[in-house]
């Protein structure tokens, strides 16, 4: 098990390093997804000591709190056991037939977890897949409601196409029947008589639009109408005022802050604990809102000034 650094439990580094994790595995309709054995870990590591020990929930309690079946309970387990997060200390069906123990598990940060699993980058954005590891399946776009109707129904005509509808008026004038002195009309309500059709014969009311309409709307935030100043601010423009905290660059002074970046993310992604340690390092020195590339850059110079040193 890695490092985890001073006064922090296991636990939270463990979590930090779960939620990055690709875990899907599987194949067709019995593939579970990594969403499921995340949630089936989580659940499991609430059971567990500060120090990551003790894990022994049993399947059928862990499949009731997940809302899953046992067979899932027990494919995610050892899903997770394969990747090295979860080591089985002890394992209940060896305590003999009528012992009913459950096994026994602890958390555990491998070193060669980027090797074993596709993770996501430090900055939670990027999903890295390394050698010899296939990448989760991509799921295809589903067809959106508009397009399919755009297409029509088989066998329509299409929309840029004349319907020819002479055949239909032939049809009809061929059905009906000539007027003349030796045909009769049977009055409405005799047997034999065509139906009458009847319909409301109540119209609408007439609703007039009202007499004054204003001219024209407030523009929108901070939109400027000709001859007119602009109206209203958007609120996150006047809410946040205070300036961006800026870290100073002493190590990395002459190189663009993206590349900074970029060189900072790869290095700790190759540490054994992914950086957690500098990154909390770091965390600790910056403040909890620093933003993101800050930190990550941050933690690097922590890194290189040790190993200088």
């Amino acid at each position: 098990m890695t490092a985890v650094a001073a006064g922090e439990p296991i636990f939270w580094s463990w979590v930090r390093i779960l939620r990055r994790c690709e875990l899907g595995f599987g194949t067709g309709k019995k593939r579970v997804a990594t969403d499921t054995v995340q949630h089936v870990a989580m659940m499991a590591c609430t059971y567990s000591n500060p120090d990551g020990t003790r894990i022994r929930p049993g399947e059928e309690r862990l499949a009731r709190v997940c809302r899953k079946d046992v067979y899932t309970i027990r494919r995610c387990l050892k899903r997770l056991r394969e990747v090295g997060l979860f080591r089985r200390v002890f394992e209940g069906s060896k305590a003999g037939r009528g012992a009913r123990k459950a096994d026994e598990y602890r958390l555990e940060i491998p070193d060669d977890l980027a090797e074993r699993v596709a993770m996501l980058d430090p900055d939670e954005r990027e999903l890295i897949v390394p050698e010899g590891v296939e990448p989760p399946p991509v799921k295809a776009p589903r067809a959106k409601k508009a397009d399919a109707d755009a297409a029509g129904s088989p066998g329509a005509a299409p929309a840029d196409e004349p319907v020819d509808n002479s055949d239909s008026e032939e049809a009809e004038d061929s059905e009906a029947e000539p007027e003349g002195p030796d045909h009769r009309v049977l009055p409405p309500g005799s047997p034999g008589a065509a139906p009458q059709i009847t319909g409301c014969s109540t119209r609408p009311p007439t609703h007039a639009p009202p007499i004054d309409l204003p001219d024209a709307h407030d523009p929108p935030y901070g939109a400027e109408v000709e001859g007119e100043p602009p109206g209203r601010r958007e609120p996150s423009a006047e809410s946040d005022s205070s300036p961006p905290r800026v870290l100073p660059l002493a190590s990395l002074r002459h190189i663009e802050p993206a590349e900074a970046y970029a060189a900072a993310s790869a290095a700790l992604f190759a540490l054994p604990d992914l950086g957690q340690v500098w990154i909390t390092a770091a965390r600790r020195e910056l403040g909890e809102h620093v933003p993101r590339s800050q930190l990550v850059i941050r933690a690097h110079q922590l890194l290189t000034t040790r190993r200088s040193a």
